[in-house]
């Protein structure tokens, strides 16, 4: 039996090896966040491939964020730090904490 399951292992492994990308893509979204396949699809649109590009996707499925993220992120803690600063002094003068 061990040798019958070992060959069925070994065929599911086979079968899976031979998936084309798009079938590797949908079982990324069903198994990953989804990330991973992201990348894969900007990989495809960009170059017109059916390669996989797996250079910047980590074990997890994590990939770099881009660069409208760093943008907000610096925006918000620029509008962040002086109105908490605002409050809290209003706060200070106004309960004498």
């Amino acid at each position: 039996m061990t040798t019958q399951s070992n060959a069925t292992q070994h065929a599911t492994l086979i079968s899976q090896a031979n998936m084309d990308s798009s079938q590797l893509l949908g079982s990324l979204d069903s198994n990953r966040t989804g990330l991973a396949s992201a990348t894969v699809l900007a990989h495809r649109r960009s170059y017109g491939s059916n390669d996989i590009a797996t250079e910047h996707v980590t074990p997890f499925g994590f990939v770099p964020l881009p660069l409208n993220y760093w943008l907000a992120l610096f925006g918000m803690m620029l509008l962040y730090i002086p109105l908490t600063q605002y409050v809290k002094s209003w706060y200070v003068s106004r309960y004498g904490v």
